[in-house]
């Protein structure tokens, strides 16, 4: 008898990405865990959408941490995206102070 493999199905979920600290006083720390290597987008935007950060980066299998300057940005709420090659989009609110 044959069996037949059963295959996972995938499905686009947003990556689990942390910030610390939030609210933030001058850099912000994003990490999250990758199954294998791939690129990655981190953009911060204001709460018009005005696109002030975009940082294009590559993940490694594991634990992946990367560092934004905030610093010379006003204190307020600020949106930071997260878009992997897969095209798998995270978003979350970032406060400065």
């Amino acid at each position: 008898s044959s069996r037949q493999k059963i295959q996972p199905v995938v499905v686009n979920v947003p990556i689990k990405i942390f910030v610390a600290p939030n609210p933030v006083n001058n850099t912000a720390t994003v990490m999250f865990d990758a199954i294998n290597a791939y690129t990655y987008t981190i953009t911060i935007t204001d709460i018009w959408g005005k696109m002030l950060v975009r940082k294009e980066c590559i993940a490694f299998k594991g634990k992946n941490i990367t560092t934004i300057d905030l610093h010379i940005y006003p204190d307020g709420m600020y949106i930071l995206t997260f878009v992997n090659n897969k095209d798998e989009i995270s978003r979350l609110k970032l406060i400065k102070e």
